[in-house]
């Protein structure tokens, strides 16, 4: 079973009923349990905060986190933790080689057990090293062709297709043979395709701005009777890029062996980038105290940036709910002490972060409304330990991030994938095509219909970010962000019957 990917598990507890459920309609149905709103959880979710791992959008019904059990009985209930990662524990092996057949043996084995399935396997395949890795393996593991998924941008002007683009990739791996393949023109597609259905399977209004190329993998894959999905999804977090051992380097003094992984980077994965500039944002800006790094942001400009947070949350509901001070409490509490830790440590952070299992759950309720299973192979428990607990050098190592993964993919992988050092940009995509596809749905929300916004959106600040959207797409992506967000927000208050 995935670690975090789980499906969730919502409870409902009061003075006189305990009911629990996989899905909040069901308990909503209870008659003890009331429909409420949970204005926190509102707040969290326009300014993208999801560290809270119980809370959900309805007052009163939580989410049972990954990794623990729930015991009930007459007088209490009582949540206990059987599993998480442990960032102290280390594994050392013999040499470079072990290391590598040691991560093959693991990622088979965790691609393995989730192509089980009485009926087609399906996978995405979008020409990077996660997907492909997974989609290679797979094909091993079946008697009969692994279905394959490809987002494709046929539409898309020119200079989008170049930061997009990924089918000679994706082409590598096809001719390898096994598969059959399948392609979805995502630039035909609007970000806020099907909402509301998304919205009703997902329980909250959706703050995922490229769910919807899953969703429409997702239906693809039923329309081909494929009833399991196998996904890449943020495989670079389990194995890590490894940039942290750079600081690392740095805090021992160990000046020559991090002169020589920049040296090395410089020439390898991040080619181009001179060692002083891979220097400087792994060595020197971290270290630098907070207050400097939001000066240095704020006199070049880039102000929305250094502040962080919602651009339009109105100013009554951040400080009805304290969301703003969390938010920079967090903020502070991340940043804390950032030159004393251990590369490891700054790995598991990543890994354990809430926002995972709140992403995962979203996708597995999508996946399941089209009768699909995704799994995630990145995922699985073993792979996970396995990669936390691997020195700083197999993850960062002769000038390439993910190291390990790489070696292990030796002859499995076409070796343009395998040493690729860059993927494909989504995001092209979706700031254009939000604004051709959902343009009158947009303004209905920002200029007359929102009024399911207006206790927590500050309409005027929202309206001034719309303009600056629609001059120009390319440079307003924070704001193309959040006016989805907040619209979505508004369209899934509406057909959940909550209202100001």
């Amino acid at each position: 079973m995935d670690a975090v990917g789980v499906r969730s598990f919502y409870y409902y507890l009061s003075d006189r009923v305990f009911t629990f459920a996989t899905e909040i309609k069901a308990l909503l149905a209870v008659p003890e349990v009331p429909c409420r709103l949970n204005e926190m959880r509102v707040a969290e979710y326009l300014v993208t905060l999801f560290e809270d791992r119980a809370g959900t959008f309805y007052d009163g019904i939580l989410r049972l986190q990954g990794g623990c059990t729930l015991t009930v009985d007459s007088q209490n209930t009582k949540v206990r933790q059987y599993w998480a990662l442990d960032p102290r524990r280390e594994v050392r092996l013999g040499s470079d080689e072990e290391y590598a057949d040691a991560f093959r043996e693991l990622f088979t084995e965790a691609v393995r057990c989730r192509t089980r399935s009485a009926f087609p396997v399906g996978a995405a395949l979008s020409g990077g090293l996660d997907s492909s890795a997974i989609a290679c393996t797979a094909r091993g593991q079946r008697a009969e062709a692994v279905h394959t998924f490809s987002l494709i941008f046929p539409g898309l002007p020119a200079e989008d297709r170049k930061v997009i683009d990924e089918r000679p990739q994706i082409k590598a791996v096809l001719d390898s043979g096994g598969f059959e393949p399948h392609f979805v023109e995502a630039d035909r597609i609007s970000p806020m395709w099907q909402t509301d259905r998304m919205h009703f399977h997902l329980d909250h209004a959706n703050c995922a701005p490229n769910l919807y190329l899953h969703w429409a993998m997702y239906d693809a894959a039923h329309s081909h009777g494929v009833r399991v999905f196998l996904d890449g999804f943020d495989g670079d977090a389990t194995v890590s890029h490894g940039f942290e051992r750079l600081s690392e380097l740095a805090q021992k003094l160990q000046w020559r062996i991090l002169w020589r992984e920049a040296k090395l980077l410089s020439e390898n994965h991040l080619a181009g980038i001179p060692p002083g500039r891979i220097l400087k944002a792994f060595c020197v800006k971290p270290f630098a105290p907070r207050w400097m790094r939001l000066a240095w942001l704020i006199l070049k400009g880039r102000r929305r940036e250094a502040l962080g947070g919602n651009i339009f949350i109105s100013k009554e509901f951040k400080d009805r709910t304290g969301i703003e001070r969390r938010a920079r409490s967090m903020l502070r509490l991340q940043s804390k002490w950032y030159f004393r830790r251990h590369a490891r440590t700054e790995h598991w952070l990543g890994l354990t972060q809430g926002l995972y299992a709140f992403t995962l759950e979203m996708a597995d309720k999508a996946s399941a409304a089209f009768s699909v299973e995704a799994r995630y192979p990145f995922f699985d428990r073993r792979l996970m330990e396995f990669c936390l607990a691997l020195p700083a050098e197999q993850k960062l190592g002769q000038g390439w991030d993910r190291w390990v993964f790489r070696r292990a993919m030796e002859g499995v992988l076409p070796a343009e994938i395998q040493w690729r050092p860059k993927k494909g940009n989504l995001s092209p995509n979706f700031h254009r095509r939000l604004l051709d596809f959902e343009r009158q749905r947009l303004e209905e929300v920002i200029f007359g219909e929102g009024r399911q916004l207006q206790p927590y959106v500050d309409s005027g600040a929202m309206i001034a970010a719309y303009r600056e959207y629609q001059k120009n797409h390319v440079k307003s992506q924070g704001e193309s962000m959040q006016i989805f967000a907040a619209v979505n927000l508004a369209l899934w208050l509406r057909s959940s019957g909550f209202s100001s």
